[in-house]
């Protein structure tokens, strides 16, 4: 009685820890990443950073293609898939990425999908013209503890340099 009880805790213990079988949230998460339509995604993001870039700096429009080119080649899906997938598998567990299957299948999921690269644009331009509206504080920010910096390394020099008077 008392093994047929252990071994029923065993089992029940086991079950709780969380392991998850590397196999199947592999493949949870490949089917995440092709229901999110990854590959369309980071394009589609490719695209719109590049357009967006050469509307801020027009000088910058005639080389789109080429920056395009490049960032297709270092952003592509195919190029960060293995890293990307690191993450995933680390931060989210087997049933979580079945949960975002399951969402991004829904049609308030596509539509999160599609907007994805207009919105990630949109936020990255709204950061860019907050910080260059604060860029004169930023600049003072520098300065100071430029100074500050210099200061202490002044200090720490001379105290370097003074002997230490005996006693």
């Amino acid at each position: 009685m008392n093994k047929t009880f252990l071994v029923v805790l065993t089992a029940v213990l086991l079950a709780g820890t969380g392991r998850a079988d590397p196999a199947t949230q592999q493949a949870a998460l490949d089917e995440l990443f092709q229901v999110m339509e990854m590959d369309k995604v980071l394009d589609a993001t490719i695209e719109a950073q590049v357009e967006a870039m050469a509307r801020r700096q027009p000088q910058m429009g005639i080389y789109s293609e080429v920056m395009k080119k490049f960032f297709r080649k270092y952003l592509s899906w195919e190029a960060l898939k293995p890293d990307t997938s690191a993450l995933y598998l680390k931060a989210f567990t087997e049933e979580e990425l079945r949960d975002l299957v399951t969402f991004y299948k829904t049609p308030t999921g596509q539509k999160a999908l599609k907007k994805m690269p207009e919105l990630m644009t949109a936020g990255a331009k709204i950061g860019q013209q907050r910080v260059q509206e604060h860029a004169d504080e930023l600049r003072e920010m520098i300065d100071a503890e430029a100074t500050r910096i210099k200061l202490l390394q002044e200090e720490s020099a001379t105290t370097l340099e003074t002997p230490a008077t005996a006693e």
